[in-house]
């Protein structure tokens, strides 16, 4: 009983030796950057390539070392896509390009390779490596044998635009594994990029003013009194790519202060008139109404205005200028003036005027014992 034990465990040692690999005694792989990190990206740092961003072009130095000459055939596994490419994040692809490779110091030509009869299918200085397709060096057509090969790895990550249009930073990563196979070596390549989807900035230009006025420049017949603006607001946007741009007015941070202009014959809704504070004795000042100017100017030229009374699901163009509101749904963005659509045009920078309408209230409801400062202030939201 003790033999058979012993003669069952031999032949289980004995079928085990003979199914493991033997492994290339001292190849090596390396890459000169196993790691890239392309850092904090925006549409800034990248460029456009019809609905695709392309991420910074990177190169790796990717070298086999083995004592004895071997097959360098390479293989590069990662996960591909429909297209028969390799996957970058859910919306985007990679493209890796082999070129210059040099066999124990002789430069050689690169091709996939037909397995089963070790030829090139065909060869080049520098060729696209696809997923499932092993690359060589070759010589005379055939994969080369070697010592040393060093071969150059082009790396271009792109993303469809799509994948930057969230509204919160994210992290993409991708890993893929680099493999000799017949010199039994491999190496893991990672790529990873923090995203900050594109920004504007908004910036007052220009306040609207009106300058001053006495109380005997004041309707004496129990009117409100309508004041010319000295000057017009403007508003400066400016982003770091062509971005859909719209606004919306969220508050009047003089709520509860407009006094309503009398007898003088607008038809201008309560969201739509805007408060100028209170006076010391807390009677309201006034009231004003902003527009937003008919035309804009932006880096794509002269721009219509449109607006959205759905939160931007739909829009309409206008023939004038479009009272703002706030506490509302409106929407105001700019279009081109001859285009048929009527949603706004994504743009780098755009310029946006401000008129306003402004009504002090009946001089028999102010105490003009002392100064009155008439401060209306509203708040703007950039949607993008």
């Amino acid at each position: 009983m003790t033999v058979r034990a012993m003669s069952v465990l031999l032949l289980c040692l004995l079928a085990l030796a003979a199914v493991t690999p033997v492994r290339a005694a001292g190849c090596d792989m390396s890459l000169d950057a196993p790691q890239i990190d392309y850092g904090r990206l925006s549409r800034a740092t990248m460029v456009a390539e019809g609905d695709d961003w392309l991420l910074p072009p990177r190169t790796v130095t990717l070298t086999v070392s083995c004592p004895e000459p071997r097959d360098m055939t390479l293989r590069f596994r990662a996960p591909a896509d429909d297209a028969g490419e390799f996957r970058f994040t859910e919306r985007g692809r990679l493209s890796p390009h082999l070129h210059d490779g040099v066999l124990d110091g002789e430069a050689v030509a690169l091709g996939p390779v037909d397995e089963s009869a070790r030829t090139a299918v065909r060869n080049g200085a520098g060729l696209a490596w696809l997923p499932d397709q092993p690359l060589a060096p070759l010589k005379a057509g055939r994969v080369a044998m070697g010592r040393v090969f060093r071969v150059q790895l082009d790396l271009q990550a792109r993303v469809n635009d799509s994948a930057m249009n969230g509204r919160d930073a994210t992290s993409w990563s991708f890993d893929g594994l680099i493999e000799a196979v017949s010199a039994d070596v491999a190496r893991t390549l990672s790529m990873q990029a923090s995203v900050q989807p594109g920004s504007c900035q908004v910036d007052v230009v220009r306040h609207v003013s009106f300058g001053r006025l006495h109380a005997s420049d004041l309707d004496h017949h129990g009117q409100s009194t309508h004041v010319p603006a000295a000057q017009a607001g403007q508003l400066r946007v400016v982003c770091d790519a062509p971005m859909l741009v719209a606004f919306r007015v969220p508050h009047d941070e003089r709520s509860g202060t407009a006094a309503v202009p009398v007898d003088a014959g607008l038809a201008y809704n309560e969201h739509q008139w805007f408060g100028l504070g209170r006076t010391s004795a807390g009677e309201k000042i006034g009231a004003y109404a902003l527009h937003w100017a008919l035309n804009a100017s932006s880096d794509q030229g002269e721009l219509q205005v449109v607006r959205s009374l759905d939160g931007g699901r739909s829009w309409t163009a206008s023939r004038g200028s479009v009272p703002a509101e706030h506490e509302g749904v409106e929407h105001i963005g700019y279009a081109r003036a001859l285009d048929a659509t009527t949603v706004p045009l994504a743009v780098r920078t755009l310029g946006v005027t401000l008129d306003a309408e402004i009504y002090i209230a009946p001089r028999h409801t102010l105490n003009f014992h002392d100064e009155v400062e008439a401060d209306g202030l509203a708040t703007f939201e950039i949607i993008y």
